[in-house]
């Protein structure tokens, strides 16, 4: 018999075999990375084909458990923590990021993207009393899992700097309404944004500013500002014609970033 649970957050897998009226009992408690196997014989050995037997069982379940576990959200705990506007990373890398006092903290999830990249999101948002979202900061810290080694994050264009930090940058804007692509980075900030109660804009735009944290090019730090389009009286319908290269779009790109750059504030801090 074998019995698959989560508990308290972790995987826990055991494995019971009948043979001759004994039984051998294996159990395995999975966090991030899983503790030695114990395993504990009946009184009487079986026969050594059967102990074969039952240890190629329990090989390719144990397997098939932990690649599981290894995508599943409840084994993924948030390493770095938020103190007000202010989000404290102890590595990948070593920073604190301040945002405006007004920005409030919406909360954080970690999860293995689409099964290639361990992700970890930090959400704060400006509101209004009627918790009318007007801007927004979306922090990522992002990394490929070691069974891709071979993928890289292929930034190229514009970039810019934060507190001597280098970022790719990039303006774009976009429809709120439409549905977020699914298992998307996007799709967990939004769900965030949502649960506690905050209602987002019809149309927004944002700066992306993505920060490689080596040479490797297999980890970064993403940060994405939004804010609210309706204040400068343009709509995306009348910025697609033209795209992101548009005379009028290009003008309140400039801007945006301008404005992204000093509401964000990052330091080093002692790594761990």
């Amino acid at each position: 018999m074998v019995v698959l649970n989560h508990v308290n957050g972790k995987c826990q897998i055991t494995v019971m075999f009948h043979f001759n009226h004994n039984k051998a009992n294996m159990s395995l408690e999975r966090d991030v990375v899983p503790p030695p196997l114990n395993l504990a014989l009946g009184r009487k050995a079986p026969a050594k084909k059967s102990r074969y037997m039952m240890s190629k069982l329990a090989a390719i379940v144990i397997a098939a458990f932990l690649t599981s576990c290894a995508h599943n959200t409840l084994s993924l705990m948030p390493n770095r923590t938020a103190h007000d506007n202010r989000l404290i990373s102890t590595r990948e890398p070593a920073v604190e990021i301040e945002l405006p006092p007004r920005a409030v903290y919406v909360g954080a999830d970690r999860w293995v993207l689409y099964d290639i990249a361990d992700c970890e999101v930090h959400v704060f948002v400006e509101a209004d009393e009627l918790q009318r979202v007007r801007r927004a900061y979306w922090i990522q810290f992002e990394r490929y899992i070691p069974s891709k080694p071979t993928l890289t994050y292929g930034y190229s264009g514009p970039t810019t700097q934060l507190d001597g930090l280098d970022f790719f940058v990039r303006a774009r804007f976009g429809r709120m309404y439409e549905a977020p692509k699914s298992g998307s980075d996007l799709e967990h900030v939004l769900r965030l944004i949502r649960n506690k109660g905050f209602m987002l804009p019809k149309e927004m735009m944002n700066v992306r500013l993505a920060h490689l944290l080596d040479d490797s090019k297999r980890g970064e730090l993403m940060i994405i500002y939004l804010e609210d389009m309706a204040p400068t009286g343009v709509t995306v319908a009348q910025l697609i014609p033209s795209g992101e290269e548009g005379t009028q779009w290009t003008a309140i790109a400039r801007g945006l970033i301008e404005r992204a750059k000093e509401r964000i504030s990052i330091r080093s801090v002692g790594a761990q």
